[in-house]
Parts: C-alpha cells; structure tokens; sequence
C-alpha cells in the first residue's frame, strides 16, 4: 500500500510538473 501510494504520488507529481511546463509555453506563444 506504501509503495503503490508513493508510486501514484510521484506520477501525479509527474504530470503537474508537465501540465506546468506545457501551460508555461502555451501561455508565452499567446503573449508573442
């Protein structure tokens, strides 16, 4: 149960991290 929650919080850090990045770019290509 440890592990797997570890491994499902990892993942979803994983992604806000990504989603941050992604959302960074869009927003700066409608500021250009």
């Amino acid at each position: 149960m440890m592990e797997r929650s570890a491994k499902v919080e990892g993942a979803i850090e994983g992604m806000f991290i990504q989603g941050n990045r992604l959302g960074r770019f869009l927003f700066l290509g409608m500021m250009e």
